[in-house]
């Protein structure tokens, strides 16, 4: 079955307590449904679980950036056949969080798996990661940096995507992310580098750039294949 790309729901949040809830997000229903969901907080803290309407959510991995401003921690967490509509997401930290953080989320139907993934974990530029795509794979891709990411090109449509999202108290620090449409088999690259602000993802490779040169030792750009 082919892969659909569903909804997509992001926000920066202070909580200022050690729990944050919000009805937001909205799961499609369908076939084999997915759920991903991204937040970069504050190396600070730590996140000791997420769930979707009460369901705990499946960590995937969590990798640390710092950048000329702040330490950050990003996490991955997924859910296969999360229950569907609007429902809520919850975050639970380690202790009272009084800083801001960032989530996105990322609906998908006709997927039940994450076969590959990659995290850049470097400020060299360009940095590349290779993988295999099969006819229908998806890429779920995004970055962190010191320096603004505002706009995403996929197969050369650009998206401003999110707008504006920033940490407070990280004062440049900035995260993207996008879904690719449907992909061709083939090879593709994951190229972190400096350049336009810009992220383009075609049927061969996906390329991360800042809008000035990278400067911390492990700002980088994230991807999942989907299948």
């Amino acid at each position: 079955m082919a892969i659909t790309i569903g909804n997509t729901s992001f926000d920066t949040i202070l909580p200022g307590a050690s729990s944050w809830s919000r009805t937001l997000h909205t799961q499609d229903a369908g076939t084999d449904p997915f759920l991903y969901v991204e937040l970069v907080i504050s190396n600070t803290w730590s996140i000791t679980s997420v769930t979707w309407d009460g369901t705990p959510m499946n960590l995937y991995d969590v990798n640390v950036a710092t950048t000329v401003t702040s330490t950050l921690k990003h996490y991955r967490y997924y859910l296969a056949n999360p229950s569907t509509g609007t429902k809520t997401i919850t975050v639970n930290f380690d202790s009272v969080y009084n800083t801001s953080f960032v989530w996105h989320a990322q609906s998908l139907l006709g997927t039940s798996a994450i076969v590959d993934d990659g995290w850049t974990n470097s400020a060299n530029s360009p940095h590349i990661d290779t993988t295999t795509v099969a006819n229908g794979d998806v890429l779920v891709v995004g970055g962190l940096s010191a320096y603004p990411i505002p706009t995403l090109s996929i197969d050369g449509v650009t998206y401003v995507y999110p707008t504006g999202v920033v940490h407070a108290n990280v004062e440049s620090a900035q995260y993207v992310g996008k879904t690719s449409p449907p992909l061709t088999a083939g090879s593709v690259d994951i190229e972190f580098d400096t350049g336009a602000s810009s992220l383009q993802v075609t049927n061969s490779w996906v390329k991360f750039s800042e809008s000035a040169p990278p400067s911390g030792t492990a700002e980088g750009s994230w991807w999942l294949l989907m299948r």
